[in-house]
């Protein structure tokens, strides 16, 4: 009976009958002790204190396997791995082949210091069926990406191991939207379910480790992208899209991920490119430059920065005009190029060229358009304080857009007013143009 008593609570802890049993067994070894304790402890009421202390830190235990959550590590990417196993053979295969394997290929590849395994209980994990339990228990182990499901096995002619998985990420100091697509792409990635014959399941779960490993490597670098961290993103995306094509054949949905992880690759070189720039640290802006051009040639910013660099160190601003003609190629729901390519019409003094493109820039707007406008006024404001430029077409440029595009009166009847103050007889065409938009302005102002 003691036996029985034993290996129930070895295998079910969790349980309350695994506490009760645990207090039943400790005072039955306690009275069988007690006569040899007795020959120490003489004092009755100390043998009592010492028992009750044991059995107490067997309460205390208990409590703490039953409800206790494991933490995340200041600082890591919280990695969380909460899936039930029906039994014990199944929960240890899942810790020896499929945990270990994960936590082996983070160590192997140098993210040990990064991204922080964090396993939950078994019993737990058994009421953690979707995004509601997830976040419960969120609360406590503040992790980043969570995998959860259930492993099972059953004989389907022969013994079959079937895994359901799925997934969530947390991750809070970005845009809702982008951590919404980001738990989409963690999510595509996963293997919903999986099977495989006991006699392959190291294989099996290994498979699974693999795609997990791919997983978490790719989403942990979009969020450390999306938080400003390149050189994270970089370390984590290197390489990634051999890593994929080592599954053959790769399904579609993970072809698109493998796609993407490449194209963001090249998107974090630019922005590592972008900061040497503005540190004027040109050598290390061409060398990271080279490498998202290398990583994709085609790569939309790439061009605009590649244009800021021609017009602005080269002093080449035809050869700038040329990098944002290649930007168009490449832009989609986007449009600064077209406030790049403006601006170079009315600095090389091609007006007409310049208003057709004004009035294609009033026709168009895109998300963030704001930043653009703010970073193109400071911008030529920056170049009209240089007493050696006499651009004065840059003021109807800054008048064009307060008016058209932020509607902030003041500031238009400001720059239109400085423009046609400093314009030549070359700019009647923008004078043309400028006077009316005066007359507007105006008369909306009451003035």
């Amino acid at each position: 009976m003691e036996d029985f008593f034993l290996k129930y609570i070895v295998s079910k802890i969790h349980s309350a009958w695994s506490l009760v049993f645990g207090l039943v067994v400790g005072i039955f070894a306690f009275a069988t002790i007690d006569g040899f304790v007795e020959k120490v402890i003489l004092d009755v009421s100390v043998r009592f204190s010492v028992f009750g202390i044991l059995l107490l830190l067997w309460v205390l235990y208990w409590a703490h396997y039953r409800f206790c959550l494991p933490k995340n590590k200041k600082n890591k990417v919280g990695l969380v791995i909460a899936i039930y196993a029906e039994s014990n053979h199944e929960e240890k295969r899942l810790k020896t082949d499929l945990i270990s394997q994960l936590q082996k290929s983070i160590y192997d590849q140098g993210f040990g210091e990064t991204i922080n395994v964090i396993v939950v209980k078994n019993h737990i994990s058994e009421n953690i069926k979707d995004l509601k339990g997830i976040n419960k228990i969120h609360k406590k182990v503040r992790g980043h990406f969570y995998l959860y499901g259930k492993v099972k096995r059953r004989n389907d002619g022969q013994n079959t191991y079937f895994l359901d998985l799925d997934g969530m990420v947390v991750h809070r100091p970005i845009d809702i939207q982008l951590s919404s697509a980001l738990a989409q792409d963690f999510v595509t990635v996963l293997p919903k379910q999986v099977s495989f014959f006991e006699a392959v399941e190291f294989k099996g779960f290994k498979f699974t480790a693999d795609i997990v490993y791919l997983a978490v490597k790719y989403i942990t670098g979009v969020a450390a992208y999306l938080s400003g961290d390149p050189y994270l993103a970089i370390k984590l995306h290197t390489n990634l899209r051999d890593e994929f094509n080592k599954f053959r054949p790769l399904p579609p949905h993970l072809q698109t991920i493998r796609d993407k992880s490449n194209l963001l690759l090249s998107d974090e070189e630019l922005l590592i490119a972008r900061s040497y720039y503005f540190k004027n640290d040109l050598t290390n802006t061409d060398l990271w430059l080279g490498k998202c051009f290398q990583t994709n040639p085609n790569n939309y910013g790439g061009f605009l920065l590649k244009a800021i660099k021609e017009f602005q160190i080269d002093k080449n601003p035809q050869l700038a005009l040329q990098s944002i003609k290649s930007a168009k190629k490449y832009a989609k729901a986007t449009s600064e190029w077209r406030y790049s390519e403006a601006f170079l019409r009315f600095w090389s003094d091609d007006y007409p060229a310049a208003i057709k493109a004004c009035e294609k820039i009033n026709n168009t707007s895109y998300r963030g358009e704001e930043y653009t406008m703010a970073e193109v006024e400071a911008f030529n404001l920056d170049l009209l304080k240089d007493t050696n430029i006499n651009k004065p077409q840059l003021y109807f440029w800054l008048g064009y857009i307060n008016y058209k595009k932020k509607n902030n009166l003041p500031k238009s009847l400001e720059y239109f007013e400085e423009f046609e103050k400093k314009s030549t007889s070359a700019m009647t065409i923008l004078k043309q143009k400028s006077s009316p938009y005066l007359r507007e302005i105006r008369k909306t102002m009451g003035i």
